[in-house]
């Protein structure tokens, strides 16, 4: 009876520590943003001119701060949450939020270069 009691305690305080540091929407979109920043970046190495890159920088950092804002969101499940894209068509899950971290997969490029 004493281990089935223990059980109990450390299922439900899993459970209450899971819905106390589930992650917010800031939280979400910041992942989301730092990813697209990631992406850019990688993309504008080997660029010969520097103020042509630091303009860049400048201008993508205000389009994905802009299209993260708009277009990500999150679906609060209490113990977890979603990330979520809208595009034209549809609405894509590329993520998750579990005990305070955001855990992005590989589906934010899929929803990034498709229009499905």
């Amino acid at each position: 009876m004493k281990t089935k009691q223990i059980a109990l305690i450390a299922i439900a305080t899993v459970f209450v520590v899971a819905l106390i540091t589930n992650p917010s929407l800031a939280n979400h979109k910041e992942v989301v943003k730092t990813k697209l920043n990631e992406v850019f970046q990688k993309k504008m190495k080997g660029q010969d001119s520097k103020f042509g890159v630091a303009f860049g920088s400048l201008m993508a950092s205000s389009i994905i701060n802009a299209l993260v804002d708009n277009k990500v969101n999150r679906s609060n499940y209490f113990v977890f949450s979603t990330t979520t894209i809208a595009t034209e068509k549809n609405t894509k899950t590329i993520g998750f939020g579990l005990f305070g971290n955001v855990f992005l997969s590989s589906k934010i490029d899929e929803a990034l270069n498709n229009d499905n």
